[in-house]
């Protein structure tokens, strides 16, 4: 039996501008945790972390999120991203790219 969809969107209020979530980083790895809604519900939380492994990433870099909520609510995902490259940026940069810096 396949597993029910998720829809997780990052909760933020209505109208407002996006902000960066907070963020931690070390050597190649970024976290940043926050409130999501999930199939529209709220009261959730998610974490990501990427990790910066290898130039170029595809088959090597990281990725993984973690939702937890209501009702003892648990998922986790974790795996090597097949296309793309994560580039972890000082947070000086990120916040400059997103307009917040």
């Amino acid at each position: 039996m396949p597993s029910p969809t998720l829809k997780v969107r990052v909760a933020s209020a209505k109208n407002a501008p996006p902000v960066p979530p907070p963020a931690t980083f070390n050597v190649n790895c970024g976290t940043f945790t926050g409130a999501a809604n999930v199939n529209q519900q709220p009261g959730y939380r998610f974490q990501v972390t990427a990790c910066d492994v290898a130039e170029p990433g595809a088959g090597k870099d990281t990725f993984r999120i973690d939702l937890t909520g209501p009702g003892g609510f648990s998922y986790s995902r974790q795996g090597t991203i097949s296309e793309g490259n994560v580039q972890i940026q000082k947070q000086q940069d990120i916040m400059r790219l997103c307009g917040a810096g």
